[in-house]
């Protein structure tokens, strides 16, 4: 699938959950007139859509790493996975294990560190000539 179909389903994916949140803040806004008005309602709304974070997984791993691929390429220069992560949306754990396993097959190589609050955060980049890393899996292939 291509980056922009990703990022167009993507978007319309934001667009329905926006749509979503409006009608559950209707809904709360309902709530609170009631109570502020002495009646009292049967029970609080309840949430009808899954969370954000569940949405997320619905995006393969190959999709995903073309997201952080791309975002790199616009960044034009290394990124931490926490850098990554707020720009897809993603979390900085998930982020940092996407970018590790793309790091270890040559997808990306780390650039750098930056320590943050004492803790270390390596820069990962698009690496700088990409025919130079063949991942193990295609040594093994092209000697059967």
């Amino acid at each position: 699938m291509a980056l922009e179909q990703v990022l167009r389903e993507t978007l319309q994916g934001m667009r329905v959950r926006r749509d979503e949140l409006d009608a559950e803040i209707k809904q709360l806004e309902a709530f609170i007139r009631s109570l502020s008005n002495g009646a009292q309602p049967a029970s609080r709304p309840t949430r009808s859509t899954p969370k954000p974070k569940q949405r997320a997984k619905q995006m393969s791993t190959q999709e995903r790493q073309q997201q952080i691929l791309q975002t790199l390429r616009q960044a034009g220069k290394p990124l931490t996975a926490t850098d990554v992560g707020k720009r897809i949306g993603v979390n900085r754990s998930s982020t940092g294990k996407y970018m590790k396993d793309m790091a270890e097959v040559g997808l990306l190589e780390k650039q750098g560190e930056r320590k943050t609050n004492g803790r270390a955060m390596f820069l990962y980049g698009l690496p700088s000539d990409p025919f130079a890393h063949t991942p193990p899996a295609a040594v093994e292939y092209a000697g059967t």
